[in-house]
């Protein structure tokens, strides 16, 4: 026991230590994490719930979100509008004779490429072909259903549009801010949640969600003026974002959502994001004369097979194991119990995909193919069902 005592102090004296220190770096990050933008992006967590009904306006709305957003900075080449969006500066209402559309949603509407490549501004010159006509980006990356809510409730909802396309991406807005499940990636995010040292070393070794590689190049220089990509800055969506391991572990926590063992776990998912629209379609039908549609963003993993084999093999499944077409089935069959308009990307993208890559590499965000065909998907249903 006498031999046992030196190592146990020592031991002692490590554990102290290391409490100490970690202690140290939780007060650290919670001190430096609201002034710097890529310690925000590190400390990321899309699953993680937020009372948004608490907050009463735009500002602290964004200063929610992963790197919060700041009128007239620089992003990741572009410079925001003085409202803190990738989108032109706008008046509250359109010029007199303009069809104006509103996008929400998260990095699909703020999108990766060049502006004039977005989905939004090709939209909006297909619209223009008939009419005058405007598309604002009201996108946010990292968010989800909540958040397009309370963001239409501030701000899109005092802008008159005559269109309002809600962005609903079946890889995140399942998950983001509705918490994970059970097993031990439940107790990690539960961990992840409670203490910032712990998400800041869990996104170290994984690179949790593909916004944070470009969130954290924010510039943080300030303009006079926004609205438009930065010069000189070269959108690459032709180079990975992620390693192959890195990536497959993303699409495998994705395609989770259709595990034929997991239907009872979908449809509470489900629920939660057919209230959040409910109550969204319950407050644009007060604004008259203004149309709701959900655009249904497929994943990758439904859309290229290679990435869906890799996906089931992390997980260490076969691709049997898999309905790939249970989120849009299911969520088509609500949107349209509740009388919700909704446009379903997923049998273009197939069809396309079949002989043209239209996400960048290992990334899960569109290439400019991608932005390209769902601008032709969205105007095509618009134009059928009547501007």
């Amino acid at each position: 026991m006498g031999r046992l005592r030196p190592w146990l102090g020592r031991a002692l004296a490590l554990a102290v230590g290391c409490a100490l220190g970690l202690g140290l770096l939780e007060v650290g990050l919670r001190w430096l994490r609201p002034s710097h933008s890529g310690l925000r992006a590190l400390l990321y967590q899309a699953t993680l719930p937020t009372a948004y009904g608490r907050i009463r306006d735009l500002p602290a709305l964004l200063e929610t979100t992963v790197v919060g957003f700041q009128p007239h900075a620089e992003y990741a080449g572009y410079v925001l509008n003085a409202r803190g969006m990738r989108t032109r500066e706008y008046a509250d209402a359109p010029a007199p004779g303009v069809y104006r559309v509103v996008a929400l949603g998260d990095s699909f509407v703020y999108g990766g490429v060049a502006d004039a490549d977005l989905w939004c501004s090709r939209l909006e010159r297909g619209l223009a072909s008939a009419r005058p006509a405007e598309v604002l980006r009201l996108g946010v990356p990292g968010t989800g259903p909540p958040f397009y809510l309370r963001l239409w409730e501030l701000e899109a909802s005092r802008l008159r549009p005559d269109v309002v396309i809600v962005g609903l991406y079946v890889g995140n807005d399942f998950f983001d801010e509705q918490g994970r499940a059970g097993g031990w990636r439940g107790a990690l995010d539960r961990a992840a949640a409670a203490s910032y040292a712990v998400r800041l070393f869990r996104n170290l070794l994984r690179l949790d969600g593909p916004l944070m590689a470009r969130a954290a190049r924010a510039s943080g220089v300030r303009h006079e003026t926004g609205g438009f990509d930065v010069p000189g800055y070269v959108f690459d969506d032709t180079r990975p974002t992620f390693s192959p391991e890195a990536f497959a572990e993303i699409e495998r926590d994705h395609m989770t959502l259709c595990l034929r063992s997991a239907g009872r776990r979908f449809a509470v998912r489900l629920d939660r994001v057919m209230r959040v629209l409910r109550e969204m379609r319950a407050q644009v039908a007060r604004s008259r004369g203004v149309r709701l549609v959900v655009m249904v963003i497929p994943d990758e993993y439904q859309v290229h097979p290679d990435v869906a084999l890799q996906a089931a093999r992390a997980e260490g499944r076969g691709p049997e194991a898999y309905d790939l077409d249970r989120p849009q089935r299911e969520l088509g069959r609500s949107l349209t119990d509740e009388g919700i308009e909704w446009v379903d990307l997923l049998p273009a993208f197939r069809e396309r995909g079949a002989h043209e890559r239209l996400y960048a590499p290992r990334d899960t965000h569109w290439n400019r193919a991608g932005h390209r065909l769902a601008a032709e998907e969205v105007l095509a249903h618009l134009d059928r069902a009547g501007r």
